[in-house]
């Protein structure tokens, strides 16, 4: 797990594809909550953060911050959604993808 901390991307690289596997649920569970919450950090000493997605059983213990992103969650959240809450979902992404693109630039702009 030390190797996590050390994980640096060149800069412009694109978007790593990683694949985990690990001998217990817990393991797992562990490397996930880490890449979600502290990603990885390339050598312009930016954080980039993966899609992941968590795949096991639905029997198999599972961390209560990686069910979000266990592929069977998400399958079944896609299925169950109408088209109006799909909208309404992606326009509120979209939304906070805006305010931090503003965020960014005025950040950029105090440099």
């Amino acid at each position: 797990l030390e190797l996590l901390g050390s994980l640096v991307l060149p800069r412009g690289a694109h978007r790593p594809r990683v694949l985990v596997c690990a001998p217990s649920n817990a393991a797992t569970d562990e490397l996930c909550e880490r890449v979600l919450k502290e990603g990885f950090r390339d050598l312009g000493a930016g954080v980039t953060f993966p899609d992941v997605a968590r795949v096991g059983s639905e029997d198999a213990a599972m961390a209560s911050a990686v069910r979000d992103v266990w592929t069977e969650g998400r399958v079944r959240w896609y299925l169950s959604i109408t088209h109006p809450h799909f909208v309404a979902e992606f326009n509120r992404a979209d939304a906070l993808l805006k305010q931090a693109e503003g965020a960014m630039a005025a950040l950029l702009g105090r440099l």
